[in-house]
């Protein structure tokens, strides 16, 4: 669950690196798209984004096929 893994993270740590929390969930909302629709272009629609664009952060984050 994505927002367990973010309330897990807040409750270990005494500070926080916004951008890092940001492109971890980022990366996740993504591996999770992937995975349900199971193509970039039904995962690129769900999340609102053009499909380059969700083939960009795919190579960002080295979400494999």
């Amino acid at each position: 669950d994505l927002l367990v893994n973010l309330k897990h993270s807040m409750r270990a740590s005494s500070s926080m690196d916004f951008e890092k929390i940001m492109e971890q969930q980022e990366m996740q909302l993504i591996e999770y798209a992937l995975k349900k629709f199971g193509t970039t272009r039904k995962a690129a629609e769900f999340l609102h984004m053009s499909q380059p664009k969700l083939m960009r952060k795919k190579k960002k984050y080295n979400i494999l096929p």
